[in-house]
Order: C-alpha cells, then sequence, then structure tokens
C-alpha cells in the first residue's frame, strides 16, 4: 500500500514507496495520498494509486491528475469529436472534484431529496433548484410539494440532448450516462460545444479554445440563460472569465496539461446539429488575408483587457489569442515561447536591431530558453509597458542576461 504524506508530493524528489503492484493508472482499492475525504468531492468514484507530476503538488491533486491521466484518451476523443479544448472539459472535473467537495447544504439535500441533484464527473445537473417552484409546490401541497417543486428538469444536459448533440435519453438513463467518467466526458463536452455554438451564432469570437470561458458558462448558466445573456451583449465586446472555476482554471493550465496533454482542438468546428445554432467556421479566403496583416490596436487592446497582475506561466498562450484577436492567423504556431521568433517571421514579421531600439506598439520579444526558464517567454509592448499573461514591470521579466529578440510587423 502506498504511504500516506499529508505534505506536498514531488515524485522525482521523495517518491512514495508502492508495493502492492497496482498499476498507477487505474482505480486501486487501497487507499492513495490524500488530505481527507472531505477534500476530494466523492463523484471521483476510486482512490488513485501516485503518478509522476511535473510539479510538487499535495496528495488531494495527485488523486485528481491520477484519475484525469486514467481518462487522457476519452477526453482527447471528446476535443475531436466535439472540437472542444481538452483543458476545459479536464479543467471542469478537476475543479469540481477539488473545490467543490460537498457541503453541508449539499449533505442536508441529500438527506431529504431521493434523487442526486448531480451525479458524476464535472457534476452535470440532473435538476435545477427552482426558488418559485419550491414555493408554488409548498403553498399547494405542504413539505412534499415544496420539495418536488423545487426541482426543476430542464437542465443544460436535457437542453443540449434537444438540440441534437446527443441521443435524448429518459431521466434513469442519463442519470446511469453520468455516473460513469466516460459519459460525463461525453456530456461534459456536448455541453461546452453548444455553448460555443451559441456564441458564434450571435456573432461573437469562436471560444473553442478558450477554457475559462468554457469552464465560466459551463458553471454559471444554462443554454437559455446564456442565450439570454447573448442576445443582449454589445457585439465586439470581450468575453471576461470571472467565476470561481474559471479563475482556477486560468491559474492551474499547467497541472490540467500535465493531466491531458496539450490541447488540438480541430481547426474547423464539426458540424453543429440540425437543430442547434450553426457555428463559426473558418473561411478559407478570409484566412489568407489574416496570415500577412496584423491590427496592432486589436492586438494591444486584447493583451491588456486580457492580463493578469501576476505571471501564469501562460505567455505564449495569451500572446497566441492576443495575435488571433489582431487578425493573424496562427495555425502551425510553436509550442513552446521561445521558438515564435521563427513562426512571426513566417507571418511577416522582420526582426528590429537592438542597438538604439526604440519599443512601439505591437512589438514582439522573444526571450530563449534558460535552464531555470527551459520554454522560453513572449511577450507584446502596449505602447506603454511589456505585457504577456501579466502586465510586466521591465522588459525582461527575468532580470538576467537571456538572450532575447525584437520583431515587428509592417
Amino acid at each position: 500500500m502506498a504511504s500516506k504524506d499529508p505534505r506536498s508530493t514531488c515524485q522525482h524528489i521523495n517518491p512514495i514507496n508502492v508495493n502492492d503492484g497496482t498499476n498507477p493508472l487505474s482505480c486501486s482499492p487501497a487507499p492513495g495520498p490524500s488530505r481527507g475525504p472531505e477534500e476530494v468531492s466523492d463523484e471521483i468514484g476510486a482512490s488513485y494509486m501516485p503518478v509522476h507530476a511535473a510539479f510538487c503538488i499535495d496528495g488531494a491533486h495527485m488523486q485528481v491528475l491520477a484519475a484525469l491521466r486514467s481518462h487522457q484518451g476519452d477526453i482527447a476523443a471528446a476535443e475531436q469529436k466535439f472540437g472542444i479544448d481538452r483543458l476545459a472539459i479536464a479543467g471542469a472535473i478537476a475543479w469540481e472534484m477539488l473545490k467543490n467537495p460537498p457541503d453541508w447544504k449539499r449533505r442536508a439535500l441529500r438527506s431529504v431529496s431521493p434523487i442526486p441533484r448531480s451525479v458524476g464527473w464535472g457534476k452535470v445537473h440532473l435538476y435545477n433548484l427552482s426558488a418559485s417552484g419550491a414555493a408554488i409546490g409548498f403553498g399547494a401541497f405542504g413539505p412534499l410539494g415544496g420539495l418536488a417543486g423545487a426541482m426543476d428538469f430542464n437542465t443544460i444536459a436535457q437542453e443540449t440532448e434537444d438540440a441534437g448533440y446527443l441521443p435524448k435519453l429518459s431521466f434513469a438513463d442519463r442519470k446511469k450516462k453520468l455516473s460513469t467518467p466516460e459519459g460525463a466526458i461525453t456530456y461534459i463536452a456536448a455541453i461546452m460545444a453548444a455553448i460555443a455554438d451559441l456564441a458564434g451564432k450571435y456573432g461573437f469570437d469562436d471560444i473553442r479554445s478558450d477554457p475559462s470561458i468554457l469552464t465560466n458558462v459551463y458553471q454559471g448558466e444554462t443554454l437559455s440563460s446564456w442565450e439570454e445573456k447573448l442576445k443582449a451583449k454589445p457585439h465586439g465586446t470581450p468575453f471576461v472569465a470571472g467565476n470561481d472555476m474559471a479563475i482556477w482554471v486560468i491559474h492551474n493550465m499547467l497541472f490540467l496539461e500535465d493531466a491531458v496533454g496539450t490541447a488540438s482542438v480541430p481547426d474547423n468546428p464539426p458540424p453543429s446539429p440540425a437543430s442547434a445554432p450553426a457555428a463559426k467556421k473558418k473561411d478559407s479566403k478570409a484566412d489568407k488575408t489574416k496570415s500577412n496583416k496584423l491590427d496592432k490596436d486589436k492586438l494591444v487592446k486584447w493583451m491588456d483587457d486580457h492580463a493578469e497582475a501576476n505571471s501564469q506561466g501562460h505567455c505564449a498562450r495569451y500572446v497566441r489569442q492576443g495575435m488571433e484577436a489582431g487578425g493573424l492567423d496562427t495555425d502551425g504556431r510553436p509550442v513552446n515561447a521561445k521558438d515564435y521568433g521563427p513562426f512571426f517571421i513566417k507571418l511577416g514579421a522582420f526582426v528590429v536591431q537592438q542597438e538604439g531600439y526604440i519599443p512601439k506598439a505591437g512589438d514582439f520579444a522573444v526571450f530563449e530558453g534558460t535552464d531555470d526558464h527551459p520554454i522560453g517567454h513572449v511577450q507584446v509592448y502596449d505602447g506603454t509597458q511589456w505585457v504577456s499573461d501579466f502586465k510586466q514591470n521591465s522588459y525582461n521579466p527575468y532580470h538576467d542576461d537571456t538572450d532575447s529578440k525584437v520583431y515587428r510587423f509592417p
């Protein structure tokens, strides 16, 4: 059995001894490292043995990491089938397990309700709670009527079925499907595809590769309420992640990538169901134009609007999204920040000589990888300061002699 260490666990520094021969990527009846049952939500369904992690994490995160890795193939398959970033799918699952374990309110509801509100990974709801329905039911039939009236079965899962993304199931069959990790992963991806298609229907940018916005809507909306907000949202205004799940996902992208790998969203979303809103697809002619023309005003606006106060460890992701907001086609982009220089050249940029350099809005800077920062760094000048995934206080965020080059688009 694995030893239980309540402290943070780093496999390459302080390995945990495993003597029972359990496969680290499969469920185990033996208890894995944990901070206690209240620290990991019970929909995880099993206790997982330790797996190698890229960085030090505590026992609860180790169990969730192992759970996600055990279904990495299912999550990657759902990414391809529904055209949704795998990190959004994994993020919803991981947040619910780590940050939303049953509290006293949920336990109280379980004690009086014969039907759980949610089952399985991602806590996809079997019913929503309706205050007005509870009041009507209580007034007509007393406490039992109030309990029954509080259950609104028109959930986002049923809406997604009704829109044609998934087969229509009975309540019992839906509950059974959602009780399995494979079934829950499919529902989460389908729900997020419906969310993204609605955004496209109302003329907003494609959010299929934006885990923060996908999880923000997944946690806080039904398809009906999301559509009403889109109708009222001014065109051209950016989406901003704000709820707990989305903020956690933004700050834990490295953990999610370690669990399920790098996102590989298809270039074009799969066809939407006939009854669903049409997804906004790429226009091949427009793509050719986008590849060699950068709107620097849109680039720096996106960077300034989305930059955090502190580094998130995702400079390449933020700069790539800023490039896309500025009209560039980023297909074929590199994985690591240090490799963006040749990519900028390919898109039409040129290298600016360092001697006598005066920064201009829309300039990019690429730093080489080092032992301390192996993936390097990439950033944008907004006209006042350098910005990446955070607003920097200086040109070089490392404050050392790391080599760098500046690139400028015409």
